[in-house]
Formats: structure tokens, C-alpha cells, sequence
């Protein structure tokens, strides 16, 4: 969905409004929220703020104290808490979120103290893969962009120490089916939690926005990285990733300029990196830089006409 405000700036701009008008039409329009979450109020977020400080305060003592002879009273009060702010999340609807943002946070601590003291033998992957699926309940009851942003932010960076514990980080790798799995897997994340399902699941433009950011900047590293390190394989994979991604942002249903632009950026930066790489082979500094700022100017100037353009063209689309 295209910006309220930056439409009615525009047609402020055009038909020339006077200031009383033009402060209305932005008052309606920061009314019309783009996320499926309500405006937030002062009072709600300094309790949201103060039950995430809450959970984070929790997974910190179970950190600090999971050295214990007996565990039933820790695990006790771990399960005792997840079930109150669970209860009363459903019976609260103003307290809905951050009840749900802390039961989210006591999950990890439970999964983080059951593993550290019996030691099981799991994989750090495995325990912020069960943490994002019992988490999913929870983020699609409470349908709180917030929510889904905290479910992103654990369910990433599972996805990325699941990468790093198979090696594929190592200089020595070269492109494979899990490479591709992983980038696959960090973009449908992403578009997964758009328009299309934002009716079932309740997210915002906030946690795509986040998702678009954590999953381009992952495979933006992932590609430079390899470039530099003689894998220049995974190069094209990511920049192909991120290109498809950038495609897919500028589809109607799919569009927002914050992620296009993030995704945008990332595509910008491959291709930058890709002209260094070749600069290299003249060993010198002086042409290194010259060629990547040459490469750099046109390119971000490219992209920024394209997307300009787009936009210009979504919003005219809009309004006949």
C-alpha cells in the first residue's frame, strides 16, 4: 500500500491547498493506518515497553541461574508465568500485546533453561526453531504487528545460526542446495507475512518492513563475502535472490516503497561489489576506487529513477 501521507503531500502540492486543509487530510490520513494494529497510545506503549523489559529481565536470571541443584522451582515459575500472561492476555484485550510479547520472551527462557541444564544435545538452531513454531500460536492470536516483528527477529536468527552451524560460511564452500533453501527460506518469510495472508495473520507493514531489511542484508553479506573469498557462485546466487526479491516489490499487491528500496539498496550493493572485485585484477588502489565509485554513482542513480518512476506511476494509478 502506497504512503497516505506522501499521496497527501502531493495533492497538496498540485491543487495548493491552504494550511488548515492540508492539516486535516494528514490527520485523517495518519488515522488511516497501514498496519492491521490500532494506534498505539502513550499508556500502551510504556507497557509494552515495560513487559519487554519484563521477558528480557527473565531469559537474564535464567542466564545467570541455570546452575541449580533442583530446577522443578525454576521450571515452575517458568510455566507459571507463560500460563498467567497467557490468561490474561486472552481475557485483555488493551493488555493483549504486551501480555503476548512477554509469554513470548518466558518461551525462550524455558527453552533456553530445559536445554542448558539437561543438557540435551541439541543444536543452538533447534531451540530458536522450537521457539519460532510455539511462538506462531501465539502471534496469531494476539494479531499484533509487534508481535510478529519479536516472532521475525527469533525466527531469522535461527535461520542464520542453522546456516553458519552447517559451514556454509567457510571460505572454502561453494554454492549448494542449502544455500539457495536459505535464501529461499529468509524472502518467503518475508512475503509470506504481506498483504495476501495479512488478514489471517494480523501483521503490519512494520514486521515485512523488518523481515525485508534482516533477510537482504543476510544475503547481501552472504554474497560479498563469498565474492572476495573466491566463491563467486554464491555472488550470483544472492544477487539473483535479491533481485527476484526486488522484482516481486514492484508488483501491485506487493508494493511498498520502504522494502522495494531496501531490497533496491541490496541489489545495489552486490553490483558495486562486483565491479571492486573486478578492480582488483589492475592492482591498484587508485583504479579500485575509481572504478567503484563510478560503478556506485551510476548505479544508485539508476535505481533511484526507477523507483521514482514506479512510484510516480502507482500513484497516478490510484487515484484514476
Amino acid at each position: 500500500m502506497l504512503s497516505m501521507r506522501l499521496a497527501v503531500l502531493e495533492l497538496a502540492r498540485r491543487h495548493h491547498f491552504p494550511v488548515n486543509t492540508y492539516a486535516s487530510l494528514l490527520h485523517s490520513a495518519s488515522r488511516e493506518g497501514i498496519g492491521i494494529e490500532p494506534k498505539v497510545s502513550l499508556q500502551q506503549a510504556v507497557y509494552l515497553v515495560a513487559l519487554l523489559f519484563a521477558g528480557l529481565g527473565v531469559i537474564f536470571f535464567v542466564a545467570a541461574n541455570w546452575i541449580t541443584e533442583n530446577p522443578f522451582p525454576m521450571f515452575f515459575g517458568l510455566e507459571l508465568a507463560l500460563i498467567t500472561a497467557a490468561v490474561w492476555a486472552a481475557r485483555s484485550i488493551r493488555r493483549r500485546t504486551p501480555l503476548t510479547l512477554l509469554g513470548f520472551l518466558v518461551i525462550g527462557a524455558l527453552l533456553a533453561f530445559f536445554g542448558q541444564h539437561y543438557q540435551s544435545g541439541a543444536d543452538l538452531w533447534q531451540m530458536f526453531a522450537v521457539w519460532a513454531a510455539l511462538g506462531v500460536p501465539l502471534a496469531l492470536a494476539a494479531r499484533s504487528d509487534t508481535i510478529w516483528c519479536a516472532w521475525l527477529i527469533v525466527a531469522m536468527t535461527g535461520v542464520t545460526v542453522w546456516w553458519r552451524h552447517l559451514g556454509l560460511w567457510q571460505h572454502d564452500n561453494h554454492l549448494t542446495g542449502t544455500n539457495l533453501l536459505t535464501f529461499a527460506l529468509m524472502f518467503s518469510m518475508s512475503y509470506a507475512l504481506f498483504k495476501p495472508s495479512q488478514r489471517y495473520t494480523g501483521a503490519g507493514i512494520w514486521s515485512f518492513n523488518l523481515a525485508i531489511l534482516c533477510s537482504t542484508a543476510f544475503v547481501t553479506t552472504a554474497g560479498i563475502a563469498s565474492l572476495f573469498h573466491d566463491a563467486s557462485d554464491i555472488y550470483i546466487a544472492a544477487l539473483l535472490a535479491v533481485a527476484c526479491a526486488t522484482g516481486l516489490g514492484t508488483l501491485h499487491q506487493l508494493f511498498d516503497i520502504r522494502a522495494l528500496s531496501i531490497c533496491a539498496l541490496g541489489m545495489d550493493l552486490l553490483i558495486v561489489g562486483g565491479f571492486t572485485k573486478m578492480g582488483f585484477e589492475f592492482n591498484s588502489l587508485l583504479v579500485v576506487f575509481c572504478i567503484s565509485a563510478l560503478a556506485a554513482l551510476v548505479v544508485l542513480g539508476i535505481t533511484v529513477s526507477l523507483i521514482l518512476e514506479l512510484y510516480r506511476n502507482r500513484l497516478v494509478g490510484d487515484k484514476s
